[in-house]
């Protein structure tokens, strides 16, 4: 069993940052960025200072070392406590933040590589890895278009279904700099041909237009700002209405401790469906999600 005194601890420090994020980020209140880094990294990786999300690293390293060792009891134990509970929607938005903004310093040091194709087929094939499972794989056999939700600005879920499974994508985030920068990274992957985009939420006419297989981001539901967070299940239902019968979906949802990560979607409850829920093994080097 992990240590859940440990954990609560490390879950109070990650509130303490979550309730300075907007001072973190540099919203123009307190510690000002130029306009050009508004996800506190320059267009040439990080510029001359440091990312917020650096701080608290660390943090999540640890906790990490903490999720993967956790059994079914510790997760029991652990949403029992009162104050997790109150607090999870804070813990959610401060990861989404984290994830959001590191994946935008990502693709922006990313093209400003001498070799940026090459460095991109690199994390296309590793996403392949964690992405492409065999449920994955026999879940989008026969699919002649694939709806990627809440793509992000580094899309390597639709590269990877494109270059690997040679399937059209449709791709879809509502974030506009995230969709600009996206654009060019699937041009410069060489499968620009295979990938629509849309800038716009699920609720965008015609999103789903064609799709008859969707994979959902594990942080659907979650926005960046505050107060935007919304019930996963919910955009879940939404999505199966606009996509109708016959379509398969992939939902990537937290795995036991996960749950401080990422919100977990009681779907069975929400959309009256059968829903195959895929545990991955749980390790050290396994995944928990």
């Amino acid at each position: 069993m992990t240590d859940l005194k440990t954990v609560t601890e490390i879950c109070r420090t990650l509130a303490f940052y979550a309730d300075r994020l907007d001072r973190l980020r540099g919203d123009g209140r307190a510690n000002p960025t130029p306009p050009e880094a508004s996800y506190l990294s320059s267009g040439n990786g990080y510029g001359a200072f440091e990312p917020w999300y650096r701080v608290i690293e660390p943090i999540y390293e640890e906790l990490d070392h903490h999720i993967r060792r956790a059994g079914e009891e510790d997760c029991t134990a652990l949403f029992e406590d009162p104050w997790i509970l109150a607090n999870e929607q804070k813990l959610h938005r401060i990861r989404a933040c984290y994830e959001f903004d590191k994946e935008f310093d990502q693709a922006r040091a990313l093209l400003a590589e001498p070799e940026p194709a090459a460095s991109l087929a690199g994390m296309i094939s590793d996403q392949v890895f964690w992405t492409l499972t065999p449920e994955m794989r026999e879940m989008l056999d026969g699919a002649t278009r694939v709806a990627v939700a809440g793509s992000g600005p580094l899309p390597l879920t639709a590269l990877a279904i494109a270059s690997t499974l040679g399937l059209p994508v449709t791709s879809i985030e509502r974030d506009r700099t995230a969709n600009e920068i996206a654009r060019r990274l699937i041009a410069l992957s060489g499968h620009a041909d295979l990938i629509d985009m849309i800038e716009g939420g699920i609720e965008e006419a015609g999103a789903f237009d064609g799709c008859d297989a969707v994979v959902g981001a594990v942080l659907l539901g979650v926005g960046v700002d505050d107060g935007a967070i919304v019930a996963k299940s919910e955009i879940v239902a939404r999505i199966i209405a606009a996509v109708g019968a016959g379509a398969s979906m992939a939902l990537r949802d937290p795995y036991g401790l996960g749950r401080l990560y990422y919100p977990a979607a009681d779907l069975e409850r929400s959309t009256g469906l059968d829903i195959e829920r895929l545990d991955p093994d749980t390790g050290p080097d396994r995944p928990y999600r």
